[in-house]
């Protein structure tokens, strides 16, 4: 029997509007060995009857069914049946690049690693219908150049470690890896399951690498995700940062980044708060969310925290010719709060084409190669909560282009 490298396994529930591109681009990988464990979950439409269809024409797609137990348990149920010496993951709403596969499996073998993983384009499937690739979380611009160019162990990643993708799908991870630790997604949290699985996959494994190229299409707002529709389930979020919690712990790493991880958190309860359309879930989130994190309450008055220290260093350090990195949300509202058209503004440098050449008020956002044309003195980072990793990175790039004297501050 063929030898094979990497089980594939797709969870499947009332997609079938989409599951015909996403079978074609898994059967047609040109890495060949591979089994393809597609599990159904109770879906009602016709998707079962595709993948019946599908599995006559090739005989490396295995069939599972179970009643309705969503995403976590039908992944589940594909591990328990997986034998690749690798496995890898793909939602029935997505599609992968026909030489993913190929790309991730090359690239572990080469370096022994327990994960390989590749960076995300992803679909708006919300009437505008745009690829992008400019997503920071997705496209793995939080990891130094270096990290591209040798294996790394997670301790390596700590100061970064909750800004990476979470991800299953664009990952490839050692069969052994997940057996010997009995890793599973949790069957009773919904919509974060894919976090608590990352940590407990990530901090066992002792060799990562990582490929920059863009592999896996992820769709967006599609018709069968339940992600933004169920408001209940957003509830489970702070059940979800509990297991997290205790996984870093287990790991002994929660120490070393207890900021981080508090940081994230707020943040993440206050987007999936504003995220909640019934009224009812939203008084129990915000219930919850007081009892729970009472400093997600205080996060406006960090803002203007950080909006009174940005004006003092435009009005009163004489001299200078500031630059701001990163067009974020912070920063246009900031600018267009207070009216900002000081001249010791020459611009805003940002790593997305998709905002290049673009004004927030009266500034043009360029590339970060315009740097040494902008002459600055002064570099500010207004990018909330900006990782410590990314900060390293702007220190190498003014290192690499001869522009150590700029001074850099993080609002």
């Amino acid at each position: 029997m063929e030898e094979i490298k990497v089980s594939i396994i797709i969870p499947v529930f009332n997609t079938s509007m989409y599951l015909r591109q996403c079978l074609d681009s898994v059967i047609n990988q040109t890495l060949r060995e591979i089994e393809i464990i597609c599990v159904d979950d109770g879906s009602t439409d016709n998707s079962l009857e595709i993948l019946k269809e599908y599995q006559q024409a090739d005989n490396r797609i295995k069939i599972l069914t179970q009643n309705h137990k969503k995403q976590s348990a039908a992944r589940n149920y594909g591990l328990s049946a997986a034998c690749g010496e690798y496995i890898g993951f793909v939602d029935s709403d997505d599609w992968c690049e026909l030489d993913m596969y190929e790309k991730l499996y090359k690239k572990a073998k080469e370096t022994d690693s327990d994960i390989t993983m590749c960076a995300v384009t992803t679909y708006n499937d919300n009437n505008s219908n745009e690829f992008s690739e400019s997503n920071t979380y997705a496209n793995l611009d939080i990891f130094p150049k270096v990290f591209f160019e040798r294996v790394f162990s997670p301790n390596e990643t700590l100061d970064f470690l909750m800004d990476i993708c979470v991800y299953p799908v664009n990952k490839i991870i050692k069969r052994e890896l997940v057996d010997k630790n009995k890793i599973k997604f949790p069957e009773n949290i919904h919509n974060y399951e894919d976090g608590i699985f990352f940590f407990n996959v990530w901090l066992s494994a002792r060799r990562i690498s990582i490929i920059k190229d863009f592999g896996y299409f992820y769709r967006m707002y599609s018709e069968t995700s339940t992600s933004y529709s169920n408001d209940f389930n957003k509830i489970q979020i702070f059940e979800a940062f509990d297991e997290k919690k205790k996984i870093l712990k287990k790991h002994k790493v929660y120490n070393k980044i207890k900021k981080e991880f508090t940081s994230c958190k707020q943040k993440c309860l206050i987007l999936w708060f504003s995220k909640i359309r019934n009224k009812f879930v939203k008084s129990i989130y915000a219930l919850v969310m007081l009892i729970n994190m009472p400093s997600c309450y205080l996060a406006p008055f960090a803002g203007l925290k950080k909006e009174l220290w940005l004006l003092k260093q435009i009005l009163f350090n004489k001299n200078q010719r500031i630059v701001f990195w990163g067009a974020s949300l912070f920063l246009e509202n900031f600018i267009s709060k207070y009216h900002i058209k000081s001249k010791k503004v020459v611009g805003i440098i940002d790593k997305s084409p998709a905002k290049h050449n673009k004004k927030i008020g009266n500034y043009v956002c360029y590339p970060p190669e315009m740097l040494k044309e902008l002459n600055p003195n002064l570099l500010i980072t207004t990018i909330v909560n900006f990782p410590k990793n990314n900060q390293l990175t702007i220190k190498e790039f003014l290192n690499e282009t001869k522009q150590e004297n700029i001074k850099m501050e993080q609002i």
